[in-house]
C-alpha cells in the first residue's frame, strides 16, 4: 500500500519546481500521504547515494521500501533510482518539458492536481499489483492475474462458453505466457482491457468482462463478457456490463460502446437489448454470422 511520495529533482531546476512541489506536498498531506522532496546533482554519484541514505536516517542504501513512489525529473535520476529497484516514474515540469524516461509507465505533470487514487494507481502499476477497476453491488472488477488461470479454465469447460467463445489453449503453460504478456502490455498501453470479475462476498472468480479497442473507430470500444455457469440468471452479467459500459463512456471518454454476439446466442442478444444496445447490422467472423450492436452516449 502506498504511504509516501518522494520528489527527486535535479538542483538545476529548483526555480521551476519549488512552488509546484510545495503545493503538491500540502495536497498529499491532506490526502493522508507522506510527501518528501530531495535535491540531487548526478554529477557526483556518491553524493546522490548520501542524499538517499540521509533522507531515511538509516545510513543504509536500502531505503524507503515498497510503500514509496519516487518521481524523478531527469533520465539520469530515473535510471539511478530504477537501478536500485525502487518504484519510480518520470516527473515533467516547465524546466524539463522534453525530457525522456524510457520504460516509465506514465509521466506526472502538475502533481498538485493529482488525487490519491491516481497516485495509488501509478504505484500499483509499478509494483505489479492489479488495479481494481470498479465495484458493483455484488461484484469486483479488477485486472487479471496469473492466479486467475485455473478459474478461467473452469469457466471455459461450460458447453455454452465453448460454443460461442474462442477457447483457451489446450497447453496451460502456453496460455499462461499469453496471459502474462497481455497483463504486461495491454493494461499499461491502453489503460483498459479484459478484466476478472469476482464475487464481492467470497472473492471467487466468477467471470471475465471488459473492453477492447476498435481499430476502425478510435472513438468506440468493444464490450465482451463471460459469466461462469453457476452464476448465470442472477442478473450479474447485466450488473457488471452496465457498470463497464458506463465506465467506458464516463471515465475513459469513449463516445460509444459496441458489442458483437452470435446470431444464435439469444441470451446475449437479450442482454444487450436490455442495456439499450441497438442492432447495427451483421458481420461475418470465422464463418459465423455475428450481430453488431452499439450503444452511444446520450446527448445532454
Amino acid at each position: 500500500m502506498l504511504k509516501r511520495i518522494v520528489f527527486c529533482t535535479d538542483r538545476r531546476f529548483a526555480g521551476e519546481t519549488g512552488e509546484e512541489i510545495r503545493d503538491a506536498l500540502r495536497e498529499m498531506e491532506s490526502a493522508g500521504l507522506e510527501g518528501r522532496a530531495l535535491s540531487f546533482s548526478m554529477e557526483n554519484r556518491k553524493e546522490a547515494e548520501e542524499v538517499l541514505c540521509t533522507a531515511e536516517g538509516t545510513g543504509k542504501k536500502e531505503i524507503f521500501g515498497e510503500e514509496t513512489l519516487f518521481l524523478a525529473d531527469t533520465k539520469e535520476l530515473y535510471a539511478f533510482l530504477k537501478e536500485k529497484g525502487l518504484y519510480v516514474t518520470g516527473y515533467l515540469h516547465s524546466g524539463n518539458e522534453k525530457e525522456k524516461f524510457p520504460g516509465a509507465p506514465c509521466l506526472v505533470m502538475e502533481p498538485q492536481y493529482t488525487d490519491r487514487d491516481s497516485w495509488e494507481k501509478i504505484h500499483e502499476r509499478l509494483a505489479g499489483i492489479p488495479w481494481t477497476i470498479l465495484t458493483t453491488e455484488r461484484c469486483i472488477v479488477r485486472e487479471m492475474t496469473e492466479e486467475d488461470l485455473d478459474g478461467l479454465y473452469r469457466m471455459y469447460e461450460d458447453p455454452d462458453a465453448r460454443r460461442f467463445l474462442e477457447p483457451l489453449s489446450e497447453d496451460r503453460e502456453e496460455e499462461r505466457k499469453i496471459l502474462r504478456a497481455y497483463i504486461s502490455k495491454v493494461y499499461g498501453f491502453y489503460g483498459f482491457g479484459t478484466w476478472s470479475v469476482l464475487e464481492k462476498e467470497t472473492g471467487r472468480l466468477i467471470g471475465r468482462a471488459g473492453l477492447s479497442p476498435q481499430a476502425e473507430d478510435p472513438s468506440a470500444v468493444s464490450l465482451g463478457y463471460l459469466i461462469d455457469a453457476p452464476y448465470r440468471r442472477k442478473g450479474l452479467a447485466k450488473e457488471v456490463c452496465l457498470a463497464i459500459r458506463d465506465y467506458a463512456l464516463d471515465m475513459l471518454g469513449f463516445g460509444s460502446v459496441e458489442a458483437v454476439c452470435d446470431r444464435e446466442n439469444a441470451a446475449s442478444r437479450a442482454l444487450l437489448g436490455s442495456m439499450g444496445f441497438t442492432a447495427a447490422g451483421e458481420v461475418l467472423s470465422d464463418g459465423r454470422t455475428m450481430i453488431r450492436c452499439i450503444y452511444s452516449k446520450p446527448r445532454k
